[in-house]
């Protein structure tokens, strides 16, 4: 179940990176607030990203799983997911709807 998460997870970001930011980003040219929104996003992601793939690697590699430390560890991915989901739907969704209507 971790594995298939790992792929369902980085195959929606990979899916975000080619389809949802390059029109972000080519718009960002021309809009400055756009272009705040997205290197706040950006840093803010690379942050996540860092735990995400910490995660993975500590615990597909480990037989021996201290279950307190691991629970920790899913609290605090999903935690960390489901803000950045909430605040992609107020700012980056929106700004890409937008940007569908242009």
């Amino acid at each position: 179940m971790l594995i298939k998460s790992k792929t369902v997870l980085l195959a929606h970001l990979t899916k975000e990176d080619k389809q949802l930011y390059p029109p972000l980003h080519d718009r960002a040219q021309s809009d400055s607030s756009l272009k705040i929104t997205l290197d706040t996003f950006g840093a803010e992601m690379e942050e996540i990203t860092e735990f995400v793939l910490n995660f993975y690697q500590k615990y597909s590699t480990t037989n021996n799983i201290n279950k307190t430390e691991f629970s920790h560890d899913v609290t605090t991915l999903i935690v960390a997911l489901k803000n950045r989901i909430m605040k992609e739907e107020v700012a980056i969704y929106k700004a890409y709807e937008k940007l569908k209507l242009d």
